[in-house]
């Protein structure tokens, strides 16, 4: 994430907040010591392996199967929210949240999750690489951004 995503990003945080983050990495040291109670969820058992530490709360949902995803794909293949089921839906269970940051993969279903199972009245949804993918843009059929930054990889900053 650029400078300025993070930025935008912390100006939302509180250190009473229960954010929850699709896709762990650099974001995910730097926001956890921020906010009351930050949860990674990542689906590559490598990536954890490497990423997680015992101050981390990183939990690992694996994709049902393993499916390379190109990321230059203009629409979801058919099976891809099964694939994803799990990771998309399990954090259902944890209870509702002030904030969720999606940098992950099946960001479009794990935008929708969040809106209509996780967040709570006036919670944040952090869209990451939300402008230059244009299947993304769909989401807006859900809710329009209240802020951006357009330069980099962008983001966009959506209400419950």
């Amino acid at each position: 994430m650029s400078h300025d995503e993070v930025a935008l990003i912390d100006s939302y945080l509180t250190s009473e907040m229960r954010v929850l983050e699709w896709g762990c990495g650099g974001s995910t040291n730097y926001f956890t010591p921020k906010v009351r109670e930050f949860i990674s969820v990542e689906h590559k058992a490598e990536w954890w392996k490497r990423i997680r530490t015992p101050d981390l709360d990183i939990r690992l949902i694996p994709a049902r199967l393993e499916m390379p995803v190109p990321h230059d794909l203009k629409a979801y293949p058919p099976r891809y929210y099964e694939i994803f089921r799990d990771y998309v839906e399990t954090p259902r269970t944890w209870g509702r949240f002030d904030a969720v940051l999606i940098d992950g993969r099946a960001r479009l279903f794990c935008a929708v999750e969040a809106i209509q199972h996780l967040l709570g009245p006036g919670g944040y949804l952090f869209f990451h690489d939300f402008f230059p993918r244009t299947r993304y843009q769909t989401f807006r059929l859900w809710r329009e951004p209240i802020a951006s930054v357009q330069t980099g990889r962008t983001l966009a900053v959506f209400r419950a």
